[in-house]
């Protein structure tokens, strides 16, 4: 099984000291540990990366480069802007970047591990797989 791992998790890892007993940081360990094909998207290391200081920062990038980054391409920014118009008219308010992490899960054929809450309204109207 392919994972695409959000953000939410990846904070929850590598940021916050008092969430390593939480039970996705558990999850993620195990997928890790076990052998999961655990892809990155540029923006989700973007996202993690910002408001670290120097040596958190260095620490991240030097643990991360092991996670293989999907690169994105044309038509997957186009089918990120269809998802965001589709879920506006279902009357739904979704981040820019939350359309395009799901839009890469999809075409990727990735399951989306995620905290946030927001990717459930996306699985609501695309096929979004989420752990």
């Amino acid at each position: 099984m392919k994972f695409l791992v959000d953000t939410s998790i990846w904070s929850l890892a590598l940021r916050r000291k008092t969430s390593l007993d939480r039970k996705e940081v558990v999850l993620l360990k195990e997928f890790i540990s076990s052998g999961q094909r655990i892809f990155l998207l540029g923006i989700v290391l973007q996202e993690l990366l910002q408001g670290t200081n120097a040596s958190q920062l260095n620490k991240i990038v030097t643990y991360m480069q092991v996670f293989p980054i999907i690169e994105l391409k044309t038509e997957d920014y186009i089918y990120a802007a269809q998802l965001h118009s589709l879920a506006k008219n279902k009357g739904l308010q979704l981040s820019t970047i939350d359309c395009l992490i799901a839009a890469a899960a999809i075409k990727y054929e990735c399951h989306l591990f995620t905290a946030d809450k927001d990717f459930m309204q996306i699985a609501k109207i695309a096929p979004l797989k989420i752990i």
